[in-house]
């Protein structure tokens, strides 16, 4: 019998549970040194690192909004609490496993560490709402289009500049390169994004940039960056001091760092001290507006971008007033006098433009139209007047032919009123009839105007001329007032509205001759209070 069958089978071990280095530190069963200074330490330098690295990366990318920062932050937040309650706990069962004096100092840095990590919580939560708050103001920047101008001859930038518009601008050059015009309008917005676009534009001298509209605080960083800048004769530029929308000592030390790099570019293309000083002067809602002459001074606009035609600053000089009397600055109808004012009446110009000089000082807009409209009144008023001297006879006939045109017009479509409004030169309501109107005057002033000039010998009424006009005057009676009583007085306007066109009737009808011509001109000049004394022979 073999004596190892009654020998007892052995035990079995023991299982061996596996401890994973998470849950060993955890449970504080790591050596006190390699809990503090590696799990601690270490990994709270390189936690702070790839944060930083993390956040600042995404706040450098101008297609990243605020919205999407403090997301980032949040989390990082988060993540940072787990991580220093899994070190702090791990710390303070290690210390306590190792006892002795290290393990006492082990806890005191413990809860040190962890008074610190709540102050660096706390203000990972004022970041989170400190963004919050500006992504709200940055939504605001987010309605802007980049498109293709419709005869393809630029692309057209319009709105604010908000996250992802540098990206926008850029991606549409690159994929039109037969585009060598930026055409932006905007209040500003972004300046990360402006600066991206700054530089790019910088880089590649083959791009210009044209303002004809608005371009304010960060826009102006974007128009200063081309090497070709043109204004267009609407064009305004509004600088200020940008402001972050953060407030830390990060954020304003990035305002301050891109104001330097603005005012060295602003002065690399010729500004002076004080322009730089004064572009950044002001700020929030405060900008200061340059005129046309200090930006061309300063070296901020290159030439001046009117009907296709670039100008220098002494042609646009010359230039400018002419431009804005024949475009907005003078109704359409009188058009006829205005585009021949510097030419055919070097006085008149020099007088309209000296008055549309001082009105462009005014900073209301609407009150500056309107004096510059009240100014082409009386330049073409002035040219009328001397023309009815100084046309020959068919212009003055085709004249007189519309003004009876006009003062029937007036009287059947608007009211008598404005029919003697218009016969004395005075302003009325138009209505529905304005269209109409205007076509009239400007073929009128055509026909009275065209190949006259200042130097156009005066043309004498003469005694033959005034006899004629005094019988047609003496033979015209006022018509008679719709419902009124026959042997009553008609109402003022009414019967001047009758009078008037009964005279041009009548005188328009005469047998041509040069007394009925005469006549006619005589009563064209009496009509707006000028008097023929003087013309008598």
């Amino acid at each position: 019998m073999d004596d190892h069958s009654n020998t007892p089978p052995p035990l079995p071990l023991p299982a061996v549970t596996r401890v994973g280095y998470l849950r060993r530190h955890w449970r504080g069963q790591l050596p006190l040194a390699q809990s503090w200074w590696l799990n601690c330490v270490l990994l709270s330098l390189l936690f702070g690192a790839v944060n930083v690295l993390a956040q600042g990366g995404a706040a450098a990318n101008t297609d990243v909004g605020l919205q999407m920062l403090a997301l980032v932050a949040a989390l990082v937040g988060l993540f940072g609490l787990m991580l220093r309650s899994w070190q702090l706990v791990g710390l303070w069962r290690s210390a306590g496993r190792h006892g002795g004096g290290w393990g006492t100092a082990a806890r005191v840095l413990a809860a040190l560490f962890g008074l610190s990590e709540m102050m660096v919580l706390w203000s990972i939560g004022l970041m989170v709402s400190q963004l919050s708050v500006a992504a709200k103001e940055q939504e605001r920047w987010s309605h802007y289009t980049v498109s293709i101008a419709a005869d393809g001859s630029s692309l057209d930038a319009r709105g604010y500049i908000g996250v992802g518009f540098a990206s926008a601008v850029i991606h549409a050059l690159e994929a039109h390169p037969a585009i060598r015009r930026l055409h932006i309008d905007s209040l500003g917005g972004d300046i990360g994004n402006a600066e991206r676009l700054a530089a790019y534009l910088q880089g590649r001298t083959q791009f210009e940039v044209l303002v004809d509209g608005e371009c304010a605080s960060a826009c102006t960083r974007i128009f200063s960056a081309a090497r070709t800048r043109l204004l267009g004769p609407d064009g305004r530029m509004d600088f200020h001091q940008g402001r972050a929308l953060i407030a830390n000592r990060f954020s304003a030390y990035l305002v301050e760092h891109y104001r330097q790099v603005f005012s060295g570019v602003l002065a690399a293309n010729g500004a002076s001290a004080e322009f730089i000083r004064k572009a950044f002067e002001k700020s929030g809602d405060q900008f200061y507006r340059p005129a046309t002459a200090e930006l061309f001074a300063n070296g901020v606009v290159t030439g001046l971008l009117a009907d296709g035609h670039v100008y220098t600053e002494a042609e646009w000089d010359r230039e400018k007033y002419r431009y804005r009397a024949s475009h907005d600055g003078c109704p359409a109808e009188y058009g006829a006098v205005i585009r021949v004012l510097p030419t055919a009446w070097p006085s008149v110009a020099r007088s309209l433009h000296a008055q549309m000089a001082s009105a462009e000082l005014d900073e209301d807009v609407a009150h500056r139209l309107a004096q510059e409209r009240l100014a082409c009144g009386r330049a073409v008023g002035t040219v009328t007047f001397a023309s009815y001297w100084r046309a020959g006879d068919d212009g003055l006939r085709g004249y007189a032919e519309d003004q009876r045109a006009i003062a029937m017009l007036l009287r059947d479509q608007v009211s008598p009123e404005s029919c003697a409004h218009h016969a004395r030169g005075e302003s009325f309501v138009l209505g529905t009839a304005a269209e109409a109107y205007r076509l009239r005057i400007d073929h009128a002033l055509h026909q009275l105007t065209d190949g006259v000039d200042a130097r156009t010998a005066r043309v004498p009424i003469g005694t033959a001329g005034v006899a004629e006009l005094r019988r047609a005057q003496v033979a015209i009676e006022p018509p008679a007032a719709a419902g009124t009583a026959r042997g009553s007085a008609a109402p003022a306007p009414v019967a001047a509205c009758g009078r008037d066109i009964a005279m041009l009737d009548d005188l328009l009808k005469l047998p041509a001759s040069p007394a009925s011509a005469a006549a006619l001109r005589g009563y064209l000049i009496e009509r707006v209070g000028g008097s023929l004394s003087a013309s008598l022979r």
